[in-house]
Parts: C-alpha cells; sequence; structure tokens
C-alpha cells in the first residue's frame, strides 16, 4: 500500500508541474485602447490598442474581432487596429482580441463600446493677431460626434465662462478647422474665449483660452531744438509723436514749391516771417507742413520720418489684416477712425482715438499754391520714394473710416509724425 500510494503521489505532482509550466509558457492578452464601455461618436475611427506577450518569446499573432467577425490581425509590435465605424449603425459593439504564440496556446480579452451620435468633440485655437482692438481665434473639430457639424464660432468675454454670458460669433467657415476675426474690443483688455461646434445632438465647447488686447503708453517729451514739447503714445513696440510736427527753421511762400529742395509752409499764411507764422491760429492747432524733402530732414534727435514699412506695422497694431496692409488706395475698415481725434473732424468724421494717435485734419499746400481742406484731410508723408517727383504718403478723409496709402508729388505740402528710432 505505502509503494502504491507513492507511486500516485508521484503521478500527481508531475501532472501538477507540468500543467503549471503551460499555464507560464501561455501568451498574456490586454486590450488597452478603448477602455469597456467607451462611447464612440458614429464614423469615428476606434482605435484598438492591445498589449500581447509571451513569456517564452514566442512568435505572436494577434486576431481582432468585432462582434465575432474578424477584421484584422497583425504580427507586427505595436499590435494595433483602426477600425473606421463609418457604415456601422448605433448601438452596443464587442471588441475582442486574441492572441496566439507559435506553439498555438491562445488567449484573449474583450471590451465592449456603444457607437451613437454625440455632441462634437473640438479644442479651441491659441489666438493670433491680437492688435489694440482685435483678434484671430477659432478651433478645430477632433470629430463630428456621428452627425454633420451646422455652426462653430467662438463664445467671448471679459469675464471666464464666457458661454454663459459672453458674446458670440459664428464663424463663415464650417469644417475641420474654422477661424473668426474679432473686432471692435477695447484696449489693454484680457478677453475669454471658447470655441464651439454643433450637431443634431447639440453643441459642444473647446478648452477656454484668454488673450489680452495691446495697450497704449503715453509721454512727452521736448524738441531741443525750438524747446516745443510734443506728446508720445507706443503702441505696441512702436512710439509715435501724438502731435504733428511744427518745427519750423524757415517759412515758404505758398507759390514757392519744390520737388527737389526742402520747403516748410504754414497753412493759410503767405509771407517769410518764421515768428509771424507761428502766431496763426492754424500752426497752433495743426503745426507746419512740409513738403517731401523738408519731411526727410525735419523729426528731432532719436526720431524719424516712419517708412511704408512702420506704418503697415502701426496699421496690423491697429487691427488690419495681412490681405490688406500692402494694398494701394482705401484699406482696412476702422483703422481710420482709431487714429483720429474725437473732435475738429468735419460732419459726422470724427473719430474714435482708441490709438491715442490724435490724427487732426490739417489739410494740406497743393501745388497749385493754395492751402485746402481743413478739417477735411489729415495727410502725412512716408519716407520711400515713387519715383524722382514722387514719394508714398498716408491720409484720412472726413468720411472714411479707412486709411489710404498712395503716391502723391514731392512738392505737395503735408503734416509730418514722428517715430522714435
Amino acid at each position: 500500500m505505502n509503494k502504491s500510494r507513492a507511486i500516485i503521489l508521484f503521478f500527481l505532482t508531475l501532472t501538477i508541474m507540468v500543467s503549471s509550466c503551460r499555464d507560464k509558457g501561455s501568451p498574456s492578452c490586454y486590450i488597452l485602447e478603448p477602455s469597456n464601455y467607451s462611447f464612440f461618436g458614429k464614423g469615428e475611427v476606434v482605435e484598438i490598442l492591445v498589449d500581447a506577450d509571451d513569456p517564452n518569446g514566442n512568435h505572436l499573432e494577434v486576431q481582432f474581432f468585432i462582434n465575432g467577425e474578424g477584421k484584422h490581425s497583425t504580427t507586427s509590435f505595436p499590435y494595433r487596429f483602426s477600425w473606421d465605424t463609418k457604415g456601422y449603425e448605433k448601438g452596443v459593439y464587442l471588441i475582442k482580441a486574441r492572441v496566439i504564440d507559435s506553439e498555438g496556446l491562445v488567449h484573449s480579452d474583450t471590451s465592449q463600446i456603444t457607437i451613437g451620435i454625440s455632441t462634437p468633440r473640438l479644442i479651441t485655437a491659441d489666438p493670433s493677431a491680437v492688435t489694440l482692438t482685435s483678434a484671430v481665434v477659432g478651433g478645430t473639430i477632433l470629430t463630428n460626434g456621428g452627425a454633420s457639424v451646422f455652426e462653430t464660432g467662438i463664445y467671448y468675454g471679459t469675464i471666464e465662462e464666457p458661454e454663459k454670458s459672453g458674446d458670440k460669433q459664428v464663424s463663415s467657415i464650417i469644417g475641420e478647422g474654422f477661424q473668426t476675426s474679432l473686432t471692435g474690443l477695447s484696449t489693454n483688455s484680457t478677453y475669454f474665449y471658447k470655441a464651439y461646434a454643433v450637431n443634431e445632438e447639440g453643441e459642444n465647447f473647446g478648452e477656454q483660452k484668454y488673450f489680452k488686447t495691446l495697450g497704449n503708453e503715453l509721454g512727452s517729451f521736448t524738441d531741443s531744438r525750438d524747446g516745443r514739447t510734443y506728446k508720445w503714445v507706443r503702441i505696441a513696440n512702436q512710439t509715435w509723436m501724438a502731435e504733428n510736427l511744427a518745427y519750423l527753421p524757415q517759412v515758404n511762400m505758398l507759390n514757392d514749391g519744390s520737388k527737389y529742395s526742402s520747403k516748410y509752409y504754414v497753412y493759410n499764411y503767405n509771407g517769410n516771417s518764421v515768428s509771424e507764422a507761428k502766431l496763426s491760429d492754424y500752426y497752433q492747432e495743426y503745426g507746419a507742413l512740409y513738403n517731401y524733402y523738408a519731411a526727410l530732414n525735419s523729426c528731432p534727435s532719436g526720431w524719424h520720418l516712419p517708412s511704408d514699412d512702420e506704418w503697415k506695422i502701426l496699421e496690423s497694431n491697429l487691427g488690419m489684416l495681412p490681405i490688406s496692409v500692402d494694398n494701394a488706395g482705401w484699406r482696412g475698415t476702422n483703422e481710420g477712425r482709431s487714429l483720429k481725434a474725437r473732435s475738429g473732424w468735419k460732419s459726422s468724421g470724427n473719430g474714435s482715438n482708441i490709438s491715442d494717435f490724435t490724427a487732426i485734419p490739417g489739410g494740406y499746400r497743393s501745388p497749385s499754391d493754395s492751402s485746402e481742406f481743413e478739417t477735411i484731410y489729415s495727410n502725412f508723408w512716408v519716407a520711400r520714394e515713387y519715383n524722382i517727383t514722387g514719394a508714398w504718403c498716408r491720409y484720412l478723409y472726413y468720411n472714411n473710416t479707412g486709411i489710404y496709402r498712395g503716391t502723391f508729388s514731392k512738392d505737395f505740402g503735408f503734416s509730418v509724425r514722428c517715430i522714435k528710432d
């Protein structure tokens, strides 16, 4: 009996050891993504990721099944299958991954998901082109939730959670990526915003982001040449004179014009006395007028006549779109209004002056030997020649809210705004 018991015990132990070795040699299989009971919008791509291993280093094949139907197999790591649910009906689906090693040992795992219609999923894009009064914002749709997106846009305001109490701007673009330009904003102010998208299931939002519009810094300096004090304004990274230049080393008769040498004028003054010209109401209000060559050489030390590119930077900081800044003629929407003073312009031509540039309508001296268009035009020379007799300028008009970019004969007498070096 003792010998028989020993033999039985030996075979039982051997059976347990063999079984244990087989268990240790079986491959492992775990579905890492998607997690059990996940929800996906109809038409979304479901990324299925499997962790598979064999303790003996055997060759592995991973098979993927949807509701029992084989869809894909791979022997390459990472073990992944992208299941496109386009064409599948709403409902519950069972994902199964099965691992087979080269010895024929098998292990499997399952994950249950639901396919239906949900609100879109999206992210809010970072802000760009932030100016004194505008910014470009937008979003990207990650998935439409299984239904067509028919509206996208932005909620924005100066209080967090702008979808509750802020303004709403619908984007003209309905697509995976969309953006819109927010205009008419307050200077030096923080705005919060969220992208949104809508389908038949409802509305959903991206994360909240924020930006701060540009602000102005004000100051003054004294021109050592004549002791006159000028206001200046810093707009973004530029410092501009906030008054017209009034430097007057000489004064010319209105009929004394030139395209090739410096000439200085005072509106409606027709004499040669500098002291007398400086007593005029016009000079006190609007400063002096300069032909192109005088304008090039009249700014105080540390300042200069702005280039065409420096004007474009100013216009961009005011909100002018990149597509417009290089154009000639009238450009922009309200950038001219942002430069204009709040008073002094004809009829309803006053501006908002949110830039603190305070452009005043001083008119100009024309080659027809006359002063014209006070309260109607504000003209400024630009340090860029067009040809031997012409140069570029900017001007504002009482009945237009944009900024004109064009060329004029060098013998016109225009105002000057200097920019800091």
